[in-house]
């Protein structure tokens, strides 16, 4: 059980004004950018392996969502970032001990940070979230990290996919509110998807497209079903190929659990008709998320 709060911010939803076919040329381009060297099938030699389990990995998530959402930065870092770190554990090693996995995850989270044009996270402030972690240790394993990934450091993500994604729905959907609340709807999906290891694995679009598809039923009206159906063939006749799209109902489940395990979803499902897939219902514990009294890094 873990505790995230979805937030409203307007950023993540896309204008009628852009031109469709400027997003389906960003999607594609996307999608060729991942296959050809931002490849994620190989991470699920991480996951088979006992070098980060499922725990530690979701206490590192909770963490990087509390610094980015204490700073006001934006949450897509943290889908960075998580790039970074699997990329790693899949190129470098074969065991991570704790101490390691938190230089790892601190440095991985301040890459991100700083390539996204933020300087509240700077080296001398992520090292004084750790009370054994220098600023020169940081830097070092910042180094490390960057040859490790080669320089790739511009991953596509799954809500980057989404926000271009939107317009295909922005054209099905004629109530700016609605349509509003399923951008936000499918981003927290998208932000929720690094805490499980079994989805840093699935190509970002299938995850966007799962997230999407979620967050139309999370909508709770009855007449979205129709505009998922449509929305998932328009998905398929733009990418032009089946292999991309794969099985996505095993996505769109596997973020429902994620997202179940969220002690906030208790309040996002009281609008949750009966579309919500019957395996997926539990009682959740609803303990209100406390606040952060201490961004001190403690995974």
């Amino acid at each position: 059980m873990f505790c995230i709060k979805m937030t409203c911010d307007d950023y993540t939803f896309i204008s009628h004004s852009v031109p469709l076919e400027e997003s389906k040329e960003r999607i594609v381009a996307m999608v060729q950018q991942e296959l050809q060297s931002y490849h994620r099938h190989d991470f699920k030699r991480v996951q088979n392996s006992t070098m980060i389990d499922a725990e530690c990995r979701q206490k590192i998530c909770e963490w990087s969502y509390r610094i980015v959402d204490h700073f006001r930065i934006d949450r897509e870092i943290v889908l960075s970032s998580w790039y970074f770190i699997d990329r790693f554990l899949c190129n470098e090693v074969k065991e991570c001990k704790p101490t390691m996995m938190r230089l790892l995850s601190m440095s991985a989270l301040q890459l991100a940070s700083k390539i996204s044009g933020s300087r509240e996270l700077t080296m001398s402030c992520m090292s004084s979230l750790s009370s054994n972690i220098s600023a020169d240790v940081l830097t070092k394993m910042e180094i490390l990290l960057l040859r490790s990934l080669k320089w790739k450091v511009h991953p596509p993500t799954a809500k980057a996919v989404i926000r271009e994604l939107m317009g295909l729905l922005a054209i099905k959907i004629d109530n700016y509110e609605v349509l509003k609340k399923v951008s936000e709807h499918a981003h927290f999906f998208a932000e929720l998807s690094v805490f499980d290891s079994e989805l840093a694995s699935i190509s970002v679009v299938e995850v966007a497209i799962a997230s999407l598809l979620n967050a139309l039923k999370l909508a709770g009206k009855s007449e979205l079903s129709v505009v998922g159906e449509s929305f998932f063939d328009d998905c398929r006749g733009m990418l032009k190929t089946q292999h991309v799209i794969g099985d996505i109902e095993f996505v769109q489940n596997l973020l429902w659990e994620v997202f179940l395990a969220n002690e906030e979803s208790a309040i996002l499902r009281s609008n949750l008709t009966d579309t919500e897939p019957e395996a997926k219902r539990r009682r959740q514990d609803t303990r209100t998320c406390s606040p952060v009294s201490s961004m001190q890094y403690n995974p």
